[in-house]
């Protein structure tokens, strides 16, 4: 897997982009509404392409290490596929291993 692009606080993958500075989604230039947890999951998972990232590991980078549910992981999780999938509808980095 190609790591990401990064420049300038820019990390990019496929169309999208991450503008770390701004803390701004971009597909093709174009600013994507998300909600501010879904866009720190899809920004760590970007700078961790390659990687198998555990459940706990995301926990503590995301939640700050609070108790959080399975379902509550999977739902943020699949919103995240949702926003930066391709169609048709691909994975690239959604495992929680």
């Amino acid at each position: 897997m190609a790591m990401p692009e990064q420049s300038a606080k820019i990390i990019g993958f496929r169309s999208f982009e991450i503008d770390l500075s701004r803390w701004e989604l971009r597909d093709n230039g174009d600013p994507i509404d998300i909600e501010p947890q879904v866009l720190d999951l899809i920004a760590y998972f970007a700078q961790h392409q390659g990687r198998v990232l555990n459940r706990d590991e995301i926990i503590d980078a995301i939640w700050g290490g609070r108790i959080v549910s399975d379902a509550a992981i999977s739902t943020k999780i699949k919103d995240c596929s949702q926003r930066v999938s391709v169609r048709p509808r691909r994975r690239h980095w959604t495992s929680t291993g």
